[in-house]
């Protein structure tokens, strides 16, 4: 499991996260929303084991982030964000098989080539393995990353995986997005813990196991149950008037202006 206990960080003297704690169990889709500006990426940053908390501590099976080997974190936790800088004209093959070099010394395997070929067909990008990757477009370079941080979390069932996307499917067409979110929630499935920062509350709900809904720094509500989000918990956390529309037992409601 992924814990966070009293998380403390700032930047310039100003308080960008306010004594979070959080349990992320595995198995589960988490997904963490709020307004612009709230911490969610910084605290995305301090669970990944980007940044470190000006106090507190996050540890993954009770194991403290920062003491762990690096090379072994990369086995087991890879993190998509909004959009990767890469700017080398690396063929889309060799963009995903950037996620296995934390599996092999010096060269590549038939069995890293075949994972990183199956991870671009999860992708919805396999036609596109010979491609330099310079020429795609945005959001086919984002699906290219997908399939990278896929082949970097592949396969390693003796222990548990961590898969974090923040803000990952701003690029993405509508079908891709849906795509992108049905692949982690059937990992998810698999036994991954799965956190992902999403902005499109009808999609969090669509998805989420788990709803955690952040305000200046802080985690305001942690929801399970979709009867749980009303309008009165939107208002407080976006400062916005919402309709919910309950659908069908067993659906997602529906959140229209």
């Amino acid at each position: 499991m992924l814990s966070t206990r009293n998380i403390h960080y700032q930047a310039g003297g100003k308080k960008i996260l306010q004594g979070i704690d959080v349990d992320f169990e595995p198995g589960s889709f988490h997904v963490i929303v709020g307004p612009n500006g709230c911490g969610k990426s910084t605290f995305l940053k301090v669970f990944s084991g980007e940044l470190k908390p000006k106090e507190g501590t996050v540890t993954y099976d009770g194991k403290d982030v920062f003491k762990m080997d690096k090379a072994k974190l990369a086995q087991r936790r890879a993190v998509l964000s909004q959009q990767p800088a890469l700017f080398f004209p690396l063929s889309v093959e060799e963009v995903v098989m950037m996620g296995r070099y934390p599996h092999f010394d010096f060269q590549p395997g038939p069995k890293d080539e075949a994972i990183c070929a199956e991870a671009l067909k999860r992708a919805d990008m396999a036609d596109f393995m010979e491609r330099e990757y310079l020429t795609l477009s945005g959001g086919e370079k984002q699906r290219v990353q997908f399939a990278r941080v896929l082949a970097q979390i592949w396969e390693q069932k003796d222990t548990t995986r961590y898969l974090f996307l923040d803000e990952a499917i701003s690029h993405l067409d509508l079908k891709h997005q849906l795509q992108l979110l049905t692949v982690a929630r059937a990992l998810s499935r698999e036994g991954v813990t799965v956190i992902a920062i999403l902005h499109d509350l009808n999609l969090s709900m669509s998805f989420g196991d788990r709803i955690l809904f952040m305000k200046e720094g802080k985690m305001v509500a942690h929801v399970r149950d979709h009867a749980q989000v009303t309008t009165e918990l939107i208002k407080e956390v976006f400062d916005v008037e919402v309709r919910i529309m309950r659908q069908g037992e067993g659906e997602a409601p529906v959140m229209v202006m």
